[in-house]
């Protein structure tokens, strides 16, 4: 068939193209025929060679949602299995049939508490209330408890509109009937319903009373009855019935004294401007007024005596005051005579000893072994070895790495994609920078599965002024190692074939440009070194004698943590030229932590740890953000190995090099106006992952 035809469908399958713009596939479930629909029998014959037909740009379509549309022959000759496409798209309004629950106001008390739906799958929806009255379109959102509500936004003018069965299509798929609006909705309402909380229909209903200038004494009631007796002479059309509906509900919270409490503030602001109200506003005021003034003369009267009892409390003081000072001149002239004496004493003694040094001499060489100590030679220390868990199971595969770390991560209590960008990280030569209350498990988890639990934190403090704090400190010719043992995790590192990890928890409670930027280049360049002390400094004996000049192992990876707090500094922006940011989500489903089990680690062989190739084809980046996009290559080629979909390596890129840059910057014009134009191409929550890391980042 050619031409042009008018169809019902359901959506079956969505994601983006080339171009990043959305795209759909609907299935035909029912066709316009004389005024009728009927029923898409054999949809593969009619639409070859799928039975589904192609929506191009395909904005806010969601799979299962159902469709209007016009099908035409795809223009697009490509030789591709989609010869229909589809056109004059509309989302269908899908029907909630809640007449069993009542009238507008019943149906309106069930939302607001939640009601048990199998599925939300359209955008909109129009309720059918008892009265064949149709409430919408309205948004449903699901809550937490899995029951659905109103959306919050939007509720204080709905439309209502009365529609008999017949407006109503019913369209079966896949054993189940939805029922949707067979036409279009009428061009006007019948009237409008105000769904918004308590409060602001109190306040409205209140400011209307106020309009139609109703009086009375019986507040508020009274007045919003006189209000819905006047409303009523004056006709219904649609905006006059919203009023009434709002009048009546507010006089139900009226009557009902626990409501008239909650909603005191609402009812004050509408009816203080009522000649009776402000009657009794200002007798109030006059006898507060007066009551007021009484006690004020009565305090000012006791505050005088109490002044005047200070008064005198005061001269006593300074007299007793006076009497003290003289006493403190005369102990002063006496503690200096007695000084004098003390000197003239020493004086006679020094010159007493100089007079006969031989006797000095021999009193010096008596007192030597007490002042020296038992023994002038520095003692011998030894150097701690941790005592590591042995790994029985080696990793060679991606494939192997997630099944044992998912695992791992969920006994935790960690997201299962947390270690995604974690050993991106590794496997491209950055260091990753992980955030979150769960950072230090995702961490664990990792090194549990890929180190052999081979794992290290050290707490990073505001006393770690530059890299050597992190080593160790000189103390009267000795070299004390910091009380983690870092020195020691780099010398037993040394001598083993496989990973260790070291952690510098919470990097912003000191200053990262004086010890982190340091370490980190010397992770970028293994052959460099830096210098812990001099080696004349500490006695050859001494067991670090030998560790003057630091160079870190190949096989020692380092990754951090960021928190959040009062002490915080900010992360240096120099930072993220060798480091990516990392997020550790908790897991929903989290219920305690159980054990880890055995212990695993990366095959020597395998390559998981070795640097990935870079991706050249990253035209998004390039084009958005060239100063990145060196830095986005060497991370896309390991961030391909664990993500499949484009969409989402796009996003981890951007969580991971883009959102630390953006938070970096200092200026709020500046990283707004970044934020706003980035969001339109690269992800449309880029404003609030940059607003959440500048908590623990900025």
């Amino acid at each position: 068939m050619f031409g042009v035809r008018t169809l019902i469908g359901v959506i079956t399958g969505t994601r983006r193209d080339k171009y990043e713009d959305q795209i759909a596939w609907i299935r035909p479930l029912v066709e316009a025929t004389n005024d009728t629909w009927e029923a898409v029998l054999a949809a593969e014959s009619e639409f070859p060679s799928r039975g589904s037909i192609f929506w191009p740009r395909a904005a806010g379509a969601k799979e299962h949602a159902l469709v209007r549309f016009h099908a035409k022959q795809n223009d697009v000759k490509n030789g591709g299995p989609d010869e229909y496409m589809a056109v004059d798209s509309q989302l269908a309004y899908e029907v909630l049939d809640l007449r069993g629950l009542g009238d507008c106001e019943q149906v309106r008390l069930a939302l607001t508490h939640g009601i048990a739906l199998s599925h939300l799958v359209s955008p909109k929806y129009l309720i059918r209330c008892a009265g064949d009255l149709v409430v919408g379109p309205v948004t449903l959102v699901t809550e937490n408890n899995g029951k659905v509500t109103l959306e919050k936004n939007n509720r204080a003018r709905i439309a209502c509109y009365q529609l008999g069965d017949d407006a109503f299509l019913g369209i079966t798929f896949d054993d189940e009937t939805r029922t949707i609006l067979a036409g279009n909705l009428p061009p006007t309402p019948y009237s409008y319903v105000d769904w918004d909380d308590d409060k602001l229909v109190m306040r409205r209903a209140i400011e209307a009373a106020a309009r139609l200038k109703g009086s009375g004494t019986n507040l508020p009631r009274q007045v919003i009855e006189d209000a819905t007796a006047q409303l009523i002479q004056y006709g219904a059309d649609a905006s006059a019935r919203l009023e009434l509906y709002r009048l009546n509900r507010a006089k139900q919270l009226a009557s009902d004294t626990q409501q008239v409490i909650s909603l005191a503030e609402e009812i004050f602001k509408g009816l203080r401007n009522h000649p009776s109200v402000v009657k009794e506003v200002q007798n109030f005021y006059e006898g507060q007024r007066n009551e007021i003034r009484a006690r004020i003369e009565s305090e000012h009267a006791t505050e005088q005596a109490v002044v005047t009892k200070l008064r005198q409390e005061r001269r006593e003081t300074e007299e007793a005051l006076a009497s003290a000072k003289r006493q403190l001149e005369e102990t002063a002239a006496r503690q200096k005579e007695q000084i004098s004496g003390l000197e003239a004493a020493v004086a006679g003694r020094v010159e007493q000893m100089l007079g006969n040094v031989p006797a000095l001499l021999a009193d010096v060489a008596l007192l030597r072994p007490f002042l020296e100590g038992r023994s002038s030679q520095p003692q011998l220390r030894g150097t701690w070895t941790p005592d590591w868990p042995i790994a029985k199971v080696k990793i060679a595969e991606i494939k192997e790495l997630r099944s044992r770390i998912i695992p791992a991560l969920r006994a935790l209590g960690v997201a299962t994609t947390s270690y995604q960008p974690i050993h991106a990280a590794f496997a491209s030569g950055f260091v990753p920078v992980v955030s979150g209350t769960l950072a230090l498990e995702a961490l664990e988890a990792y090194a549990h599965v890929m180190c052999g639990g081979r794992q290290v934190v050290v707490e990073v403090t505001s006393a770690i002024a530059d890299v050597q704090d992190l080593f160790g400190k000189l103390e009267h010719g000795a070299f004390v190692p910091h009380p983690t043992g870092l020195l020691d995790i780099v010398r037993a590192a040394r001598g083993h074939e496989g990973p260790f990890l070291v952690v510098l928890d919470g990097i912003n409670r000191g200053a990262t440009e004086s010890y982190l930027l340091p370490l980190l280049r010397l992770l970028r360049n293994h052959k460099a070194s830096i210098p812990l002390f001099h080696p004349q400094a500490i006695d050859p004996s001494d067991p670090y004698q030998s560790e003057a000049r630091l160079q870190w192992p190949t096989n020692l990876l380092l990754a951090a943590t960021v928190i959040e707090g009062p002490t915080t500094l900010p992360v240096a922006p120099d930072v993220w030229k060798d480091s990516i940011l990392a997020i550790a989500d908790a897991d929903g489903e989290f219920t305690e932590r159980i054990e880890l089990g055995d212990s695993s680690e990366v095959d020597g062989s395998s390559g998981l740890l070795d640097v990935a190739p870079a991706r050249e084809q990253l035209d998004w980046m390039s084009e958005e953000l060239p100063r990145l996009h060196g830095r986005a290559k060497r991370l896309a080629g390991p961030v391909a190995g664990l993500i499949s979909d484009e969409s989402a390596q796009q996003a981890a890129i951007t969580r991971s090099i883009v959102v630390p840059y953006l938070a970096s910057i200092t200026s709020d014009d500046e990283r707004a106006a970044e934020v706003t134009r980035l969001e339109k191409t690269l992800n449309g929550e880029l404003g609030e992952w940059v607003t959440l890391a500048r908590r623990s980042i900025a």
